[in-house]
């Protein structure tokens, strides 16, 4: 049973415990920056939304004001 866990942890559930924690507190200012964005780009707020059904994304783009900043670069025209 710990062996099917830490597998389960390591590869699903840590992600989707971030995201979820991540709301519980005052949002930081790349998280608003990001929500804010998604409001005006639908390439954003379809990532977004895409997260629900695999929170395993949010760590490359949305966890982390750098990569926050990388991804909303990376969109500018």
């Amino acid at each position: 049973m710990e062996q099917t866990f830490e597998r389960f942890w390591q590869e699903t559930a840590q992600y989707s415990t971030a995201w979820t924690n991540a709301f519980l507190q005052p949002l930081p200012e790349h998280v608003q920056q990001l929500l804010g964005a998604a409001s005006q780009d639908p390439r954003i707020a379809r990532r977004l939304g895409n997260g629900f059904s695999d929170p395993t994304d949010f760590q490359h783009w949305f966890m982390s004001p750098d990569a926050a900043q990388a991804y909303l670069a990376s969109l500018a025209p």
